[in-house]
């Protein structure tokens, strides 16, 4: 009896920007702005701490401090922002008049920092949207074990803006081998896992390494699964 002819399909994966973001993972240059970042925290510390040397015009009401941050693009909520300072994670100085006020230099170092990270929660939400699969413990996991660099200020764990961006790409554009199985399966097709492995093995579908994980580039792998169906279902 004749064999039946192996699937065979060869693409050329042509995405500059992946290339990119895998060279700065190989070269760690996400820790860069890790380090800049500390460095901002250290400056923090530093404000908190001196009081001394400031004039008038550098200083801001409760309220009007709260409209500087809205305005430049930190959303919170005004309740969130008055427990900081109740805290104390945010300092003031109570002037004269027995009115607090915050430096502006303090409000801009929050707003250096803040252009640069998202929360833990905040980084999660954006890769949830493209990687529906991925659960917050799941995320929370891949940061204690160190694949993924993260700051913390006053308890709370921050990562690079440019990292979380970064991977949003990649998840917007490409699948894991495990949700690769998934889509086959989707459309009618039930290969396993090994026949997936050996097809990357192959060169039959392109892919990209990131760490030990390899991912499929989205819209190859749709094309590939078209024409499969239409070889097995002669549509």
């Amino acid at each position: 009896m004749a064999r039946k002819p192996m699937f065979k399909t060869k693409y050329n994966l042509n995405d500059q920007r992946v290339y990119e973001i895998i060279q700065r993972f190989e070269n760690e240059n996400y820790l860069g702005t890790v380090n800049k970042l500390e460095e901002l925290v250290q400056e923090y510390e530093e404000e908190r701490r001196m009081y001394q040397d400031y004039s008038r015009d550098e200083l801001y009401t409760v309220n009007d401090a709260y409209k500087y941050l809205r305005a430049n693009g930190i959303d919170w909520e005004y309740n969130i922002f008055k427990g900081r300072l109740d805290r104390g994670s945010i300092p003031v100085i109570i002037g004269d008049d027995g009115n607090k006020y915050i430096l502006k230099s303090v409000l801009d170092n929050i707003l250096d920092f803040h252009n640069e990270v998202y929360s833990l929660h905040e980084a999660y939400e954006k890769i949830r949207k493209v990687n529906p699969r991925l659960t917050l413990r799941a995320f929370i996991g891949r940061i204690e074990k160190e694949k993924l660099p993260v700051i913390i200020v006053y308890r709370k764990r921050f990562l690079p803006k440019k990292l979380i961006d970064d991977l949003v790409y990649i998840y917007s554009n490409y699948v894991e081998v495990s949700h690769a199985l998934s889509i086959y399966r989707e459309n009618g097709l039930n290969i396993s896992r090994n026949t997936l492995e050996r097809r990357l093995d192959r060169g039959m579908l392109p892919f990209i390494k990131l760490g030990k994980k390899r991912l499929i580039p989205k819209d190859v792998l749709m094309k590939s699964i078209e024409e499969e169906r239409r070889l097995k279902f002669n549509l």
